[in-house]
């Protein structure tokens, strides 16, 4: 992901910089601009872009100008202090509008959004219509899985996984060894792809491979509380609704 940003302060666009670097490593900043009039001056240099990171006001005035001088089709997040521009902003390609200071896990799902977005136009064909799906391989649950490491995608085995993780839209796979690393899709995407005998989704945000579950525990009301290996930061339930298909789903039957 090609990534350019308009940004006056210099502790801001530092800031704004390092959560970039954190939350998506494998994008490029490949230009930041204090002023609209030197992102005029330099989109032309600046190659396809996939997406603008804009605060609103600028050196030499509103961003909102850049629009009226520029042809642009690169979706925009943008990033100010105030939240009367909301409307302004949406209507100039904006596909998320975050408030400093800027936390990471809203760019996170910012950036989520963007990818999406990047995925289904690439999808389409030159005349509109939805291009065939890349074929899936032999039928039957996955067997491996990409993910991000570093700038890199990687694959990884299914029998790696402990458990996939979705966080403020983002798609995490949770290695055995404790590393979670980025993917891209969502768990409702992710599901269909798994094979029901060695995962199950335990809650909204968690599928959990067999052998990453390692104890079972009531927590009231019918429910059941999940420890996993590695361990989770925050608690797992299983519903009282779905604790009988889990307990099914331990014992193998």
């Amino acid at each position: 992901m090609r990534v350019a940003m308009l940004e006056d302060e210099v502790p801001a666009a530092a800031r704004l910089a390092s959560l970039l670097a954190r939350v998506a490593p494998e994008a490029e900043l490949v230009a930041t601009w204090p002023t609209v009039s030197a992102a005029v001056a330099g989109l032309p240099d600046a190659g396809p872009l996939d997406l603008l990171l804009c605060d609103v006001r600028l050196g030499d005035g509103s961003v909102f100008t850049l629009f009226d001088q520029v042809d642009l089709d690169v979706p925009v997040v943008f990033t100010t202090s105030y939240d009367a521009y909301l409307q302004r902003a949406f209507d100039h390609n904006g596909i998320g509008y975050l408030l400093k200071p800027i936390r990471e896990a809203e760019l996170a799902a910012a950036l989520g959004k963007a990818r999406r977005l990047q995925r289904h136009f690439l999808e389409r064909r030159a005349d509109g219509q939805l291009a065939p799906a890349a074929p899936s391989g032999p039928e039957g649950p996955a067997t491996r899985f990409l993910a991000r490491k570093g700038t890199a995608l990687v694959p990884v085995s299914v029998s790696e996984v402990a458990w996939f993780l979705s966080q403020h839209k983002v798609l995490f796979l949770v290695h055995r060894d404790g590393r979670r690393m980025m993917m891209d899709g969502t768990l409702a995407e992710l599901e269909p792809r798994l094979d029901p005998a060695r995962f199950f989704r335990l809650d909204r945000r968690v599928i959990a491979q067999i052998d990453a579950v390692r104890a079972v525990r009531p927590a009231g009301r019918g429910r059941l509380s999940v420890e996993l290996s590695p361990p989770s930061v925050e608690e797992v339930r299983v519903s009282q609704g779905n604790a009988a298909a889990f307990r099914a789903w331990l014992g193998g039957s």
